[in-house]
């Protein structure tokens, strides 16, 4: 069986290994949580339901519904496309509502504080227009959102579920005034849509 002479290596070098085992240990404690789960879901409700909200902030990634790209297929290509785009205001935003701020909007995180997910199985792809997330100061997701899959279903926090107007409309009130009506029109005309559908069925 292979083995190693310790006395053979260098005092220098067996202090370095440890060096670097500690590193990893340590840095693997301190890694930051960048997907939501249900555990950190938990923790979300628990701090809307505190009202302490210094710690928390809600970060928005909107492009506008109506305009026509290739589908944007995940959250990190949203995100690129909008900083790529980030001069043309009337089309991109990304906002950052901070601490007490949130405050202010305390019956929308309490809608979707209690909102009720009713999953979706289907085959459908996402084509992300929208993305929010609320995290800690140090930069852990507890809870987000990410619209639209193309069957109109949303993901919350990794699961698939059926679309409330909560999530959609409920952020309209923390954007610029054109995008707020772009949003709105959308939303509108997606109504108009399922309710022409439903009458014809």
């Amino acid at each position: 069986m292979f083995s190693v002479d310790r006395k053979r290596i260098n005092p220098k070098l067996w202090g370095c290994i440890a060096f670097i085992l500690f590193a990893i240990v340590v840095l693997s404690s301190c890694r930051v949580d960048k997907e939501p789960s249900s555990e950190t879901a938990i923790e979300f409700k628990e701090i809307i339901e505190s009202g302490d909200l210094k710690n928390l902030s809600l970060t928005i990634y909107y492009v506008d519904p109506h305009i026509w790209t290739n589908p944007i297929r995940s959250v990190d290509a949203l995100i690129k496309f909008i900083d790529g785009y980030s001069d043309f205001e009337d089309v991109v935003q990304k906002i950052i509502i901070e601490g007490v701020k949130l405050e202010e909007y305390d019956d929308f995180l309490n809608q979707i504080n209690n909102s009720e997910l009713v999953p979706v199985e289907s085959d459908s792809f996402l084509d992300a227009r929208i993305y929010y997330v609320f995290e800690t100061k140090k930069g852990r997701a507890l809870f987000d959102v990410v619209m639209w899959n193309s069957d109109e279903s949303i993901v919350v926090n990794g699961a698939k579920v059926e679309y409330e107007d909560v999530f959609g409309e409920g952020i309209m009130q923390f954007l610029p005034e054109i995008s707020a009506e772009q949003l709105g029109r959308y939303l509108d005309n997606k109504k108009q849509f399922k309710k022409e559908n439903e009458d014809s069925s």
